[in-house]
């Protein structure tokens, strides 16, 4: 499993169906908590405020699904 060091290299290995919900998700999220900050948490994009992970998406589950994590 590739390791991935920014969302934009993670979104480039997604499918053209798994990226469209994942940029949804992300465009709600940075628009409803701009103060939240991106970055790659489990091989996935997740969201921070002040230095802890508030939600982190989860797209390795035996259903296929995007699926959110509110931690």
């Amino acid at each position: 499993m590739q390791k991935y060091q920014t969302v934009e290299n993670f979104l480039v290995d997604q499918s053209d169906d798994k990226r469209q919900q994942i940029e949804m998700l992300r465009s709600i999220i940075l628009k409803t908590a701009p103060q939240l900050t991106e970055h790659i948490k489990w091989n996935a994009p997740s969201y921070m405020l002040d230095g802890e992970d508030r939600i982190t998406l989860n797209l390795m589950n035996k259903e296929g699904l995007v699926k959110l994590v509110f931690h």
